[in-house]
């Protein structure tokens, strides 16, 4: 027997887990702006802010294991290479020499999960 699409959204929520598509489509929902990830991720529960943060920061880890960061400049063109969606996102990963750490800024998508945790009185590590 299969399991069902909900029963392992169930299960991935007791693992504190998100799914590469959830992910993915949490990043659609936001279109791109930190204000409009605050907004999509301020009503959900804490266990989903630390699944989203940990797989923001797996997806961010990639860029490192490529060799394509090293400094701020560059982590803030990846956080905004993964705000961009799945399609840039994998384009650059598969063409890191096309990487260039001018490419964009979004310092603040990263720090979005950190301060909901804040607002919210919970430990944000």
């Amino acid at each position: 027997m299969k399991p069902s699409k909900v029963g392992l959204e169930v299960l991935d929520q007791l693992r504190g887990k998100l799914s590469d598509q959830t992910f993915w489509d949490i990043i659609k929902a936001a279109k791109g702006e930190a204000k409009g990830l605050k907004k999509f991720l301020k009503g959900q529960p804490t266990w989903l802010l630390r699944a989203f943060n940990n797989k923001f920061a797996e997806k961010w880890a990639a860029y490192c294991d490529k060799g394509m960061l090293g400094s701020d400049s560059s982590d803030y063109a990846a956080f905004y290479t993964i705000s961009r969606g799945k399609k840039v996102y994998e384009y650059y990963l598969k063409h890191p020499e096309q990487f260039d750490s001018c490419i964009g800024d979004n310092e603040m998508y990263s720090y979005v999960v950190m301060d909901l945790l804040e607002e919210r009185g919970e430990d944000n590590e």
